[in-house]
């Protein structure tokens, strides 16, 4: 588990109003944050933990219903999307670590914050764009 952040350098504001992408829901929120780093986010875990107060992890908002608000704390990653590197190092096979230095087969790992669209910007970004995607891309 990454150490907490001494200072958070995210976003932070509230209380404040949350509305979904299409905003047909909306409602009050006691502190919405924004982490920039994965430190910033255990941060926020940790304090959420130490003052009782819930915490409730929002996506992009596509939810049609009221799901995704709470009226006490809320954290968006969406600030978390960045490529990822050095995961799986050491735990895949002889064969399979061949075959990604190769090329031949890829894995691709990204932050938790990280929309379809986030993803296909990295991965075009190294040539690996998907050509289609079915759907809206968030």
């Amino acid at each position: 588990m990454a150490c907490p952040s001494h200072n958070y350098s995210g976003g932070q504001t509230g209380p404040t109003t949350w509305t979904n992408w299409s905003g047909r829901f909306s409602g009050s929120v006691s502190a919405f944050w924004e982490p920039d780093t994965v430190e910033d986010l255990v941060h926020v875990v940790q304090r959420a933990s130490t003052e009782g107060n819930r915490l409730h992890v929002v996506g992009s908002g596509w939810a049609m219903e009221s799901v995704a608000h709470s009226t006490d704390w809320m954290v968006s990653l969406r600030r978390l999307n960045r490529a990822l590197s050095g995961i799986t190092d050491g735990a895949l096979n002889a064969q399979w670590t061949t075959n990604q230095a190769a090329g031949q087969e890829l894995l691709f790992h990204v932050e938790a914050g990280a929309t379809v669209a986030d993803v296909n910007d990295l991965l075009d970004a190294r040539g690996l764009a998907m050509p289609t995607l079915g759907g809206a891309n968030g």
